[in-house]
């Protein structure tokens, strides 16, 4: 609302989707010769299913005229995978942002990053030029068929605050920033320019700082029916961490750059870089990890054979809970940053895998089993579809355990703990830490873990193989 059309060419780096049904919905911006950022409501709804034909677009890069397609400015692709950000909130709009990978790189120069800056810093100063792009509605209640562009400001967060307290969260912590051309506000972004950047230009080049995301009804603010407000934008700044571990893992699912890592605090570290805490009681069994596999193997053994019709075989991985030492006000060791202990830890984890698999800590000591069977330590041992190893270690080493199964390996810890103390080296934790790793896909994924691990294909779709790893520190709550 407010902008002005744009000129051929002018912004090479803004793409727009066209669904299966040949219609177009939403923007986004090219910050990688293969990538696509935009909003994750433009592709899932609130239940955090994929949206209908909205399944790895066409996708048209520096398009112009939303009727006409080709042109020397102009660049069509093919979506392939589609990663959404699982800490998504079609309520709160938290964490508003997807990535998209191109079948074949683009030619021209990618809009830049921001520096990563956490909140409550900003990534530029309030009144910054910013300008929004897209072919939303103009406040007429139609949407032009050429880009159009719209000069704003960037707002403090107080000043955002302000404008939509009570209908967002807080700008101090969320993960927006916001826009506008106060005190009227009469220059906005509206429906239908969701997924779009918000640039300023750096050195004559855009530098993307937000994805279009909320704003007012345009149509009743040009009406003179409600006042106007700064548009909400996803900050990009402020997810530059999760958008280069993303292409990372999109790019190459078996890099060490997709795998997550376990901190010792009650932390779960998910596949997509989230961090977030898990609660519940001593006694209570958590659901780690649950899925499927399809492929042709041996019921019986899981060895791979030959088949017109693949075997599914289901997984499930849980793990129970205990007091945890900080039950009792203790405290970590200075050589772990002096961080409270948990007052609930991962005392066990058990595998249901085409056979059963436990390891548990009582005692201070780890036990291992397959089947009933006790597995001792510096042994391997055959599974169904795999193998298990407990892993020898000295004093002072963390005790290691290895499931590898078909698709998937299962990484048991028990930490060591060292102590402060002259007289005394340390002793081994009470808890467990779990890591997974997906070296193949499966058909779903669910639990704690599982529910962090981003769609990248439609179910339909061929599964790309893996690697991607998530972890679960052994201290939940």
């Amino acid at each position: 609302m407010g902008g002005d059309n744009t000129a051929p060419g002018q912004w090479p780096t803004v793409a727009r989707f066209v669904a299966t049904s040949g219609l177009g919905f939403c923007g986004g911006t090219l910050i990688a010769p293969r990538i696509i950022m935009a909003s994750a409501a433009c592709f899932v709804d609130a239940t955090g299913q994929f949206i209908a034909g909205r399944y790895n677009p066409l996708v048209h890069i520096g398009i112009w005229d939303r009727y006409i397609s080709g042109g020397s400015y102009m660049e069509d692709r093919r979506a392939i995978r589609t990663w959404v950000h699982a800490g998504y909130n079609a309520t709160t709009l938290q964490n508003d942002i997807a990535l998209l990978l191109l079948d074949r790189a683009v030619s021209r120069t990618p809009a830049a990053l921001p520096p990563e800056t956490r909140k409550p810093n900003m990534p530029y100063p309030a009144g910054t030029k910013v300008t929004a792009v897209g072919w939303g509605d103009d406040g007429s209640g139609t949407a032009p068929a050429i880009l159009q562009q719209v000069a704003l400001q960037l707002q403090s967060l107080p000043a955002c605050n302000k404008a939509w307290a009570g209908e967002l969260p807080s700008f101090t912590t969320n993960t927006m920033i916001c826009a506008g051309t106060p005190p009227t506000y009469l220059k906005s972004s509206c429906e239908g320019d969701g997924g779009n950047g918000l640039f300023m230009l750096r050195g004559g080049q855009p530098v993307v700082l937000g994805v279009t995301s909320y704003g007012v009804n345009c149509q009743q603010v040009k009406q003179g029916a409600i006042a106007g407000k700064p548009g909400a934008y996803t900050n990009v700044a402020q997810l530059v961490p999760w958008i280069r571990k993303s292409v990372d893992c999109i790019f190459s699912p078996v890099s060490n750059a997709c795998r997550a890592q376990v901190y010792g605090d009650p932390t779960v570290v998910g596949f997509d870089g989230s961090r977030f805490t898990v609660g519940g009681a001593p006694g209570d069994r958590v659901t780690l990890l649950t899925g499927s596999y399809s492929a042709c193997i041996d019921a019986a053994t899981g060895v791979p054979t030959t088949c017109t019709v693949p075997t599914i075989t289901n997984f499930w991985m849980k793990g129970r809970l205990i007091a945890g030492p900080g039950s009792q006000g203790g405290w970590v060791a200075p050589a772990t940053g002096g961080r409270p202990l948990p007052s609930t830890a991962l005392q066990s984890m058990s595998l249901q895998f085409g056979d059963s698999l436990w390891a548990y800590v009582q005692q201070r000591q780890l036990y291992v089993f397959v089947q009933n069977a006790a597995v001792r330590a510096g042994t391997r041992v055959p599974t169904w579809s795999g193998t298990v190893t407990f892993q020898a270690s000295r004093q002072g080493q963390a005790r290691r355990v290895d499931i590898r199964k078909r698709g998937i390996l299962v990484t048991v810890e028990q930490p060591w703990i060292p102590s402060t103390s002259k007289t005394s080296r340390g002793q081994y934790a009470t808890w467990l830490d779990v890591y997974v790793t997906l070296t193949n896909i499966p058909n779903a994924l669910g639990g704690v873990l599982g529910a962090t691990y981003p769609a990248l294909l439609p179910a339909s779709a061929a599964a790309p193989r893996g690697g991607v790893r998530a972890s679960l520190t052994g201290m939940p709550s």
